[in-house]
């Protein structure tokens, strides 16, 4: 799959059942995949494929903030911002240079027009449910404090971000001296995606699930893929092979996600249901299986979204932060989906996100409240569809009646097992 179907939110008619009267939403924290973008591979040239696209018109309204002034001062006065637009040069075949004239040229692996529009939907819709249908946030937003943000330091999950929280608060709902602030990791401490270049152990474990994964694909990618593209490729397609399956794969789903059009062979069904399958085997199938890969790969920042939920859990202010919203990556996604076993073997689209939920139950009385504690609950949404973790389903780990709704409990539970204790230790190779 490459991006979402059109979403429109929830029906007015639906919040009822999906946010029961007798729960009070406390906190919730969105992780979203960045939108579409430019591939990231270099295969293009095999299908024949424009080498540079021309759907990134945000590089012909870029600022930047310049000091105009030597003076070593922090005021204002000495900062102004350069409007300019980025041009690229290319290398012909001489290796002499040439400047793409055309506006919007896009490089490697870049936030496309389109993926700002799916990510700025994406805050649209979050704001037409949280603000307008639940009325748990407030409409305007006048401090930094109000919401956490946090990406990766790539910029496009840093610029999904941005798009989507301007779809949360347009600027007319800002108050005028707002600031929104980003935050963001040296590659050295990231934990929102599963991070191998770090973890020398972890990317042990992933070289061994996809070697599981050639060992049961290659013979049909052999048989069956690579006959459909041999008008393309020689020889075969394998998971190690010089035309790789996932860059295959992401090709594909960033030409199709972008409306470039792709050969004819391409669109087959069959195809990239294959290529995405077999994908989803060598990338994500070591979280379902294998605990230590849960551990290094995801189980760090599941911790970070734990802990959050139990620190908000002693804020009963009104005035507390409500939301945190997270630029993340397909691995981001497809690693927390699979470590808690509501995986739906579909590679997470652009603009995809997991929303999860804290909810309080209180005692049905005033003078119950005396002698029972609050009741606490998460859920989590995935691409606005309530997932139930296996776990939860287990007598006395959710609500009754409703196995979405986890108890804190459990969940906290289920979180814990998949944190690792010493990160940094268990990553060295001899662990």
């Amino acid at each position: 799959m490459t991006s979402l179907p059109p979403q429109m939110g929830y029906k007015d008619s639906d919040i009822s059942k999906l946010y029961p009267p007798e729960l009070s939403l406390h906190s919730v924290q969105i992780v979203f995949r960045h939108g579409e973008r430019t591939p990231i591979f270099s295969g293009l040239k095999i299908f024949g494929f424009p080498i540079k696209w021309n759907v990134c018109h945000s590089v012909d309204r870029f600022f930047s903030a310049v000091k105009i002034s030597d003076s070593k001062t922090l005021s204002n006065q000495n900062w102004d911002y350069l409007k300019y637009k980025r041009k690229i040069e290319t290398m012909d075949k001489d290796g002499s240079f040439k400047r793409i004239e055309d506006d919007g040229a896009c490089m490697t692996g870049q936030l496309t027009d389109i993926g700002r529009e799916s990510t700025l939907n994406l805050g649209k819709r979050l704001r037409k449910l949280y603000v307008h249908q639940l009325s748990f946030l407030p409409e305007f937003i006048s401090k930094s404090s109000e919401i956490y943000i946090r990406t990766s330091d790539i910029s496009r999950a840093l610029e999904s971000a941005q798009q989507v929280f301007s779809g949360l608060y347009p600027p007319t709902f800002r108050k005028s001296t707002f600031e929104a602030e980003f935050c963001v990791r040296e590659l050295f401490n990231e934990n929102i995606f599963p991070n191998d270049d770090r973890c020398k152990r972890l990317r042990t474990l992933l070289n061994q699930f996809s070697e599981f994964a050639s060992k049961t694909w290659d013979p049909i990618l052999a048989s069956r893929t690579s006959k459909k593209l041999s008008k393309y490729i020689d020889g075969k397609i394998s998971m190690k092979g010089p035309v790789n399956v996932f860059e295959l794969y992401d090709i594909i789903c960033t030409a199709i996600g972008n409306g470039i059009k792709i050969p004819d062979e391409l669109y087959d069904e069959e195809l990239r249901k294959d290529l995405e399958l077999a994908s989803i085997s060598e990338w994500f199938d070591g979280y379902r299986d294998n605990l230590e890969i849960r551990k290094l790969g995801i189980g760090l920042f599941l911790g970070e979204l734990r802990d959050n939920f139990v620190e908000s859990k002693k804020d009963m202010n009104d005035k507390r932060r409500k939301i945190s919203l997270y630029g993340a990556h397909d691995t981001t996604l497809g690693s927390i989906l699979q470590s808690l076993d509501c995986f739906d073997r579909r590679w997470p689209p652009y603009a995809s996100h997991i929303a999860f939920e804290l909810f309080k139950k209180a005692p049905k009385s005033y003078f119950r409240s005396f002698f029972q504690n609050d009741e606490w609950y998460v859920r989590l949404r995935y691409n606005d569809i309530p997932m139930i973790i296996p776990e939860c389903k287990k007598k006395g780990k959710h609500l009754d009646g409703n196995e979405s709704f986890c108890t804190f409990e459990a969940f906290q539970n289920i979180i814990s097992k998949m944190v690792p204790k010493d990160w940094n230790k268990e990553c060295s190779l001899e662990s």
